[in-house]
C-alpha cells in the first residue's frame, strides 16, 4: 500500500476543507501525533482509521487509497483481486450476456 501516496491525499483534502490537523485528528478520534504521522508516512494506519478519516473528510476511502488521476480503467481493474474486474471485462466484451451481480 502507498502510505506517502495516502498521507498526501489526506492532507490535501485537509487542505481543501481549511482544516488543520489538530481539528482532524479530533474528528477521526486519533491523536495530533498519530495525524501527523499518518500525513508524512511515518506509520501505517489501520482500516478502522481510515474509515474514520474518510468519513472526516467527506470522501470514500478508495478516493484515499487510489490516485485516481493517474490510474486509467486497466489499471484499476488489475487492482481489483475479487473477481469483480473480470466479471465487469466480461461483460464489457458481451454486452448482451446476462449476469447476476450477488
Amino acid at each position: 500500500m502507498d502510505y506517502v501516496g495516502i498521507g498526501k491525499r489526506i492532507r490535501a483534502q485537509r487542505y481543501k476543507l481549511d482544516l488543520s490537523q489538530e481539528e482532524l485528528a479530533e474528528m477521526a478520534g486519533i491523536s495530533l501525533v498519530h495525524m501527523s504521522h499518518i500525513e508524512t508516512a511515518n506509520t501505517k494506519l489501520s482500516l478502522p482509521v481510515l474509515v474514520d478519516l474518510a468519513c472526516a473528510l467527506g470522501v470514500r476511502t478508495d478516493d484515499l487509497i487510489f490516485d485516481k488521476d493517474t490510474l486509467g480503467k486497466d489499471e484499476l481493474l488489475e487492482e481489483d483481486h475479487s473477481g469483480a474486474g473480470r466479471l465487469l471485462q466480461r461483460a464489457a466484451a458481451d454486452p448482451a450476456a446476462d449476469f447476476v451481480l450477488v
